[in-house]
């Protein structure tokens, strides 16, 4: 992006792109939300999700999902969406 000429925002914004789509096309049955969440806190491709550990998993979303950035994906997300993302994350806490 930078090669293009392109400011450092819409780099950003591209290469977040880039991580989506790159995580909707290796991780099975993953929803378009699901992948704004993960490539928002870092997560960039699914050998990387794969070698996480669940409570790491946890805290990096945690943490994302508190950054105006993930708040304002949550206000993105339809209810079940959110309502999904917040079981998982209860899931996946309790057996971390």
């Amino acid at each position: 992006a930078q090669r293009l000429g392109y400011s450092a925002d819409r780099s950003e914004r591209l290469v977040m792109h880039q991580s989506q789509a790159r995580l909707l096309c290796s991780v099975p049955h993953l929803r378009p939300f699901d992948a704004r969440v993960l490539a928002g806190s870092g997560i960039v491709n699914a050998r990387q999700l794969a070698s996480l550990q669940p409570g790491k998993l946890v805290r990096r979303v945690e943490r994302f999902l508190a950054s105006d950035r993930g708040r304002k994906v949550l206000r993105s997300g339809t209810h079940r969406e959110v309502a999904r993302l917040t079981s998982w994350l209860a899931a996946t806490r309790s057996h971390a």
